[in-house]
């Protein structure tokens, strides 16, 4: 394409060059491309520098039409959008240059360009930032969050057995706890009599567990004033009750009277059934 100027008669490989500052580029076929007088430019050249552009936001905008000024069809119309920085205060104030991208530097004896500047500087600091972050990541934990983030040692938890329940009432008594021995006799004895020593939210986990057994756990707790079934999450034969008990009723006792040929056993405020009820 070769570019010329003023305005002439359409000629197939021929074509101008218009620069728009700040301006909607015109685009319409057969209608003159250029805008109102201080708005646009017209070169011969790839690249054009406006020259006592303010600071802030500006829209840059090339156009390459036909000789007449017309756009081409479709139009060939490329638009930026750049923002000026103002420069300290000096005792020559001079206003910041802009260079459409491609052209040669605003100031050929090498004056500072904030433009450039910004888009030389901003790579830098991303980079700068990326190695900071994993260099951080890398450092050895202290010793204080080694030992903030050690597991805790798990208790170790026994199997008791339907009969072993009834046989025995203290096991439905939070007070005797299957994970660490028991407080001496006065103290257990006070803890039993606490009228409320099982109120709060207690979880009820069915493992291998018939539909009979869910559907008596379901039942008594449908008829027991003092127990509301708050959420149930069932997959295949694995179940879980979240339920919450507002007096003391005995709940790991009564639930081994009601089931027979299962396993339950109680870890704080977790009862886990393990087994089949009769109708199994």
């Amino acid at each position: 394409m070769r570019l010329t100027t003023g305005e002439h008669s359409n000629v197939p490989g021929e074509g101008r060059v218009i620069y728009y500052l700040d301006v909607s580029i015109p685009i319409v076929q057969g209608v003159s491309a250029l805008t109102a007088p201080g708005t646009y430019a017209e070169g011969t050249s790839e690249s054009f520098t406006w020259n006592n552009i303010a600071p802030g936001a500006h829209t840059l905008g090339v156009q390459l039409v036909q000789n007449d000024g017309t756009p081409f069809n479709p139009p060939i119309v490329a638009v930026t959008t750049v923002n000026i920085v103002a420069q300290p205060t000096s005792t020559t104030p001079q206003s910041p240059n802009i260079v459409i991208p491609g052209g040669s530097s605003p100031d050929s004896s090498g004056g500072f360009n904030p433009v450039i500047m910004a888009g030389l500087l901003l790579p830098v600091s991303i980079v700068a930032i990326f190695l900071m972050s994993r260099r951080r990541s890398m450092q050895p934990r202290t010793a204080a969050t080694q030992t903030a983030e050690s597991p805790l040692p798990t208790s170790q938890t026994q199997r008791v057995t339907m009969a072993e329940f009834v046989a025995s009432p203290a096991l439905g008594s939070p007070s005797n706890s299957l994970s660490k021995p028991g407080p001496p006799k006065k103290e257990r004895q006070r803890a039993t009599s606490s009228p409320n020593d099982e109120a709060g939210e207690y979880i009820i986990r069915l493992h291998n567990t018939s539909s009979g057994a869910l559907a008596a756990i379901r039942d008594y707790i449908q008829h027991t004033p003092e127990i509301k079934l708050l959420t149930l999450n069932n997959c295949y034969s694995d179940v879980q009750l979240c339920i919450n008990v507002g007096s003391d009723i005995a709940l790991v006792a009564s639930l081994s009277k009601m089931l027979v040929n299962c396993t339950v056993k109680r870890e704080g405020r977790i009862i886990l059934v393990n087994g089949k009820d009769k109708a199994g």
